[in-house]
């Protein structure tokens, strides 16, 4: 049987096979650290070469 989870910002998340349900403020996290990643990726660009 499935089972669920309730999660927020403050539990450490196992991988247990359960199916975890964050919170708004878990996904502004998640929304935050995507942005950051895609900046960094960006300024990055100018230095990625074919073959490389």
């Amino acid at each position: 049987m499935t089972e669920y989870q309730l999660v927020d910002s403050k539990d450490t998340v196992y991988r247990d096979g359960t199916i975890k349900l964050h919170t708004e403020e878990g996904f502004e996290g998640m929304r935050k650290a995507g942005r950051l990643a895609a900046t960094i990726l960006d300024e990055c660009a100018e230095w990625v070469q074919p073959g490389v």
